[in-house]
């Protein structure tokens, strides 16, 4: 199958095979009773053989059941697979970060494991309209992933996946990101491709552009837009300010003026809001200044945002569900991590290491760290 001109039949995520992983507390659990059946066995046969011999010095009862006592406790164990004779602590399979393709594990993390991010994989799986042919045709690979993702999810010990190839095909057709493994890049950019291809799903804003013209005082402009994620700025602006209410700042991403040199006027308002109330938000917080260095300022408030009907259409309320965050002083110098709520337990998964996180961490890093986030409806 052909893209763009470019051949993507080559890629095909696997797990590493060969990439040792460490043992969970699982494994541990797994091989121990493994271990003790063995052990039990062993004894259990050597108090046999040994049997004739305690008779002679023991009462021959005595001597006759000891060897029954571990032969009983192999027997329970044995009755049950060593998966279920201890409690499993389920893991989820990571992304193998060779360089610095820690932006793009981050991003395939939340496209994989995010409900409704899954809902559109599902589409793209089985599709049934134009536009979702289409897509399937353009993202193929992203299905491919996906598709590979959630077999070696079913292990009892999932492998990390490789996801350079993956880097590879989406620089050659989306060529703003590079294919060189040691380059960092953004995670909004390869979220950027894989949304502009989903005609389908795409939410509207409508955007409402007034001038200050006295000629004209009705001087509106009203235009539709795709929404493929909202961008919102978390700066300081004013000193002993250390943290901005997510609500806050989400709500005056849809109002901004600015001043312009122009004989008729000399400031633009533009106002936006959505067509209709969507379902699920993409969020990015952008949190450096425009040296592209951190402000260090919190995020309050992002875990849950009621948002209003004056840019939403109704009042709603949204829950996060998945986020990135970013670690380094600089939106270029640092390393990208995810962490996304599956079954109603937080996972944080830093490229190919992937653990339980608990809420507290979850609050910290939403606080001081995430760089996009999604919420979905509640």
């Amino acid at each position: 199958m052909d893209v763009c001109g470019v051949n993507n039949s080559f890629v095909d995520l696997k797990p590493l095979g060969s990439q040792q992983r460490e043992m969970s507390q699982t494994d541990w659990k797994v091989h121990a009773v493994v271990i003790l059946k063995s052990l039990l066995l062993a004894v259990g046969i050597a108090l046999a053989c040994a049997s004739f011999y305690f008779a002679t010095i023991v009462h021959p009862m005595i001597a006759a059941a000891t060897p029954s006592v571990p032969f009983t406790l192999w027997a329970v164990l044995q009755m049950q697979p060593p998966s279920l004779a201890v409690p499993i602590e389920k893991t989820i399979p990571g992304f193998r970060n060779g360089g610095a393709n820690c932006w793009l594990n981050s991003a395939l993390e939340l496209l994989v494991n995010v409900p409704a991010y899954r809902k559109i994989f599902e589409k793209l799986l089985h599709p049934q309209t134009e536009d979702e042919w289409r897509a399937r045709f353009e993202l193929q690979p992203f299905v491919k992933t996906y598709e590979n993702y959630h077999e070696e999810k079913k292990e009892a010990s999932p492998k990390a996946l490789e996801t350079q190839p993956l880097r590879e095909w989406v620089s050659k057709v989306f060529p703003v990101i590079s294919s060189n493994i040691m380059e960092q890049e953004y995670p909004s950019y390869f979220l950027e491709y894989f949304f502009k291809n989903l005609d389908f799903e795409r939410a509207k804003i409508e955007k409402v552009v007034t001038r200050d013209d006295s000629d004209n005082p009705n001087n509106k402009e009203v235009s539709y837009e795709d929404c493929n994620f909202l961008q919102v700025h978390l700066h300081e602006e004013k000193e002993n300010v250390t943290a901005k209410d997510m609500k806050e700042i989400l709500e005056d991403s849809f109002t901004s003026i600015s001043e312009v040199e122009n004989e008729r006027y000399t400031t633009v308002t533009t106002k936006s809001h959505f067509v209709s109330t969507p379902e699920d938000l993409t969020i990015e917080v952008l949190r450096t200044d425009n040296k592209g260095k951190n402000t260090h300022l919190q995020l309050s408030h992002a875990l849950e945002i009621d948002v209003s009907q004056e840019h939403f259409r109704q009042e709603a309320r949204y829950r996060c569900d998945g986020f990135i965050s970013r670690a380094g002083s600089s939106d270029q110098a640092g390393h990208y991590y995810a962490f996304v709520l599956i079954d109603g337990q937080w996972w944080k998964a830093n490229d190919s290491r992937v653990q339980i996180a608990s809420l507290e961490e979850v609050e910290r890093e939403l606080a001081s760290s995430s760089t996009i986030l999604h919420y979905q409806k509640v």
